[in-house]
């Protein structure tokens, strides 16, 4: 990746800490630190809203959106990231995420790794940490 490549990451859901907004947080004000052309574009209302905003400009918070704004939302990312710190069970928004031609990078669970992301040509997984 060049210097002056963009990248757009998205995150949807509840905005909650179990969905893994503060892991999220944490590691996106690493990132941006790092790569002047990553952004963040949050989808969803919740506690982690206004600390998403204190991250600048480099971050979109759009609130709660319905099915027709979701789909903008996928199409205007470029990766998409589920940082969940528990299993969810069937994820939905990885779903939805992939069915737009997404990447997706989720947190490495039995529930997600069992039903969506099954191998690595269907995304990256990560231990459920900053790093």
């Amino acid at each position: 990746m060049s210097s002056s490549t963009v990248l757009v990451l998205g995150v949807a859901g509840r905005l909650v800490k179990d969905k893994g907004h503060p892991l999220l947080y944490e590691a996106f004000s690493k990132l941006i630190k790092k790569h002047p052309h990553v952004y963040l574009i949050v989808a969803g209302s919740g506690p982690w809203e206004n600390r998403y905003k204190e991250l600048g400009p480099r971050v979109q918070v759009l609130g709660s959106m319905s099915p027709s704004e979701l789909k903008a939302f996928y199409n205007a990312i470029d990766i998409f990231v589920n940082p969940t710190l528990r299993p969810q069970g069937l994820d939905l928004t990885l779903m939805e995420a992939m069915m737009s031609g997404k990447a997706v990078i989720a947190s490495r669970f039995p529930s997600i790794r069992g039903s969506i992301v099954v191998n690595d040509e269907f995304g990256f997984m990560f231990s459920p940490n900053v790093e």
